[in-house]
């Protein structure tokens, strides 16, 4: 899942997850939580949010999806709306962030040991 959705970079410090479907969100998270010792603190939310959202409830339903305090989302990024199409059950998009060198490495070498080739 990570290799598909994940950002890809050589500052390890950190991986960051982005998708806009709940479900692929809540099985990353369960997934994630399940196989590493992690320190929730640690995570951040950016929500990528049209102009008819309401920030509140989109925040809201972030927070209570992930299991992941508001306190930790950062500003919400605003993406510019053309007007063509108002989506009503699109949730918004969210970019979650964890702060770990070591999680980092962990995931980017699983995600090596099993695509092998095809991502090296």
């Amino acid at each position: 899942m990570y290799w598909c959705e994940g950002t890809k970079s050589k500052n390890d410090s950190e991986f960051t997850f982005t998708n806009a479907e709940p479900l692929t969100i809540r099985g990353f998270l369960a997934l994630l939580r399940k196989a590493l010792p992690l320190e929730e603190s640690r995570f951040r939310i950016k929500m990528h949010l049209h102009d008819y959202h309401d920030e509140r409830e989109r925040r809201r339903f972030w927070s209570e999806l992930t299991g992941i305090p508001e306190t930790q989302f950062q500003n919400t990024f605003w993406k510019p709306h053309t007007g063509k199409n108002i989506k009503h059950d699109y949730p918004g998009c969210i970019h979650l962030r964890y702060h770990d060198v070591i999680i980092s490495r962990k995931i980017c070498a699983t995600a090596r040991a099993f695509l092998g080739d095809v991502i090296n």
